[in-house]
């Protein structure tokens, strides 16, 4: 996270939509979006935007840990960042909403 903040130095907000949507879920670097998204929280406060640096910045501390969402919050902020989901079924976010409603699976249906 320290080396891409140091190469593109993205704006807070986009730290907060490329955590949410997954797009830096990827990176080995141990952190869950929990710990990413306090990571960015603490970035931008410890660093206002602006390039012109001769030096890069000093790596900030790894932030206090933290459990990883629950996989309906993982969906939840991924729809807010892209508007739709990319990791899972459409669905999934209303699969309780379903089961409790007296809908009829397709493969029931009989002609």
């Amino acid at each position: 996270m320290d080396d891409l903040a140091s190469r593109a130095e993205p704006p807070p907000a986009a730290w907060e939509m490329m955590v949410k949507s997954g797009a830096l879920d990827g990176i080995p670097d141990g952190l869950n979006r929990a710990e990413r998204m306090r990571w960015a929280a603490l970035h931008a406060r410890g660093r206002p935007g602006g390039g012109g640096r001769l030096l890069p910045p000093e790596p900030l501390r790894p932030p206090p840990g933290a459990p990883e969402f629950s996989r309906r919050t993982l969906l939840e902020q991924e729809y807010e960042a892209l508007g739709f989901l990319m990791t899972a079924h459409p669905l999934e976010l209303h699969a309780a909403a379903v089961r409790e409603s007296s809908a009829i699976p397709a493969r029931e249906v009989v002609l």
